[in-house]
């Protein structure tokens, strides 16, 4: 997901994939700019230690953001995302992650091999 890829629905769990999907076409990425996770942005920037931590972001012109967090490791990794502004937070996946914000920042722990997806507003 961070790199913009598309989803192979025969190795996805069908009710991750329902939520993935509805939660882009909600979102409507189709018409927003996409930073991959190589790519750098002004907006939102992902502070980690570890390398196979990444970050894809969809950015509408109204400021609004979608962003998904991949952990390709075999190790639960503490996560920081700061914003050039404040902004207030939406858990798309998984319901049970618990986001803490302060200021222009947000910070959480992923699970290993696995991902967040959030938006901004």
């Amino acid at each position: 997901l961070p790199q913009g890829g598309p989803l192979y629905m025969r190795y996805l769990n069908r009710e991750i994939t329902d939520t993935v999907l509805n939660a882009k076409i909600k979102f409507n990425t189709r018409s927003a700019k996409f930073y991959p996770a190589w790519k750098k942005n002004k907006y939102i920037q992902l502070d980690t230690s570890s390398k196979d931590v990444i970050m894809g972001v969809w950015r509408h012109e109204n400021g609004n953001i979608m962003a998904v967090v991949g952990n390709c490791t075999t190790k639960e990794q503490e996560v920081t995302i700061r914003l050039d502004k404040a902004m207030k937070t939406k858990v798309i996946f998984p319901d049970d992650i618990k986001l803490s914000s302060a200021n222009k920042t947000i910070s959480f722990k992923i699970k290993r091999n696995s991902f967040v997806m959030f938006s901004l507003k």
